[in-house]
């Protein structure tokens, strides 16, 4: 008679131990909170990848500017691309901007963009563009920097910190610690 009182212990004991495993199992397996702030969103997933993308902007068929990268990512929900490796060329009536850097991002809907590593921009009639960060918006031919810049033009360099240019216009104005030099041409005798 004694193996029955022990034999109902050990089974409620087992039983107990059983429900305890699966409590706790629900609770570990359980998923966690989100703690983002309320605000905070997703990471954006590129929606396509493309290599040796050429992207020409057109408005009422006459060209405006092309974009050419090693490679892009397109963002979808944001109509939004990142570029590697950019060549880029903006038209404004007869002259054309050319422009290279590193990387580079452009929102398609309005136009506006920013050029980083390395961005160089060369005008038709000689002007170069030195700086590691350049702001653009091709719809009104308008390009900002905050950083370090250097134009170099046929007679003239001008370098200092900060610089706005509109390019309809060819007027630029650098904000900062500006340095100039000017020279003329060498006349024969």
């Amino acid at each position: 008679m004694r193996k029955k009182p022990f034999k109902r212990l050990s089974i409620s004991f087992g039983l107990f131990g059983v429900a305890a495993l699966l409590i706790l199992w629900l609770v570990v397996s359980e998923p966690k909170p989100d703690t983002r702030p309320p605000d905070a969103q997703p990471e954006s997933v590129p929606f396509g990848q493309m290599e040796d993308l050429v992207y020409i902007r057109t408005v009422s068929g006459e060209p405006q500017g092309q974009i050419n990268a090693k490679h892009a990512d397109y963002y979808n929900d944001r109509a939004y691309m990142d570029f590697e490796h950019v060549d880029g060329r903006f038209y404004d009536q007869s002259r054309t901007l050319a422009t290279n850097s590193e990387r580079g991002s452009m929102d398609l809907n309005t136009s506006r963009g920013v050029l980083t590593g390395n961005v160089l921009c060369r005008t038709d009639d000689g002007v170069l563009l030195h700086t590691p960060r350049l702001e653009f918006d091709s719809k009104a031919k308008q390009l900002h920097t905050d950083q370090a810049v250097l134009f170099e033009g046929p007679n003239y360099t001008v370098q200092g910190i900060g610089a706005d240019a509109d390019i309809t216009i060819q007027k630029f104005q650098i904000h900062q610690q500006v340095e100039a030099t000017l020279w003329q041409a060498a006349t024969a005798h």
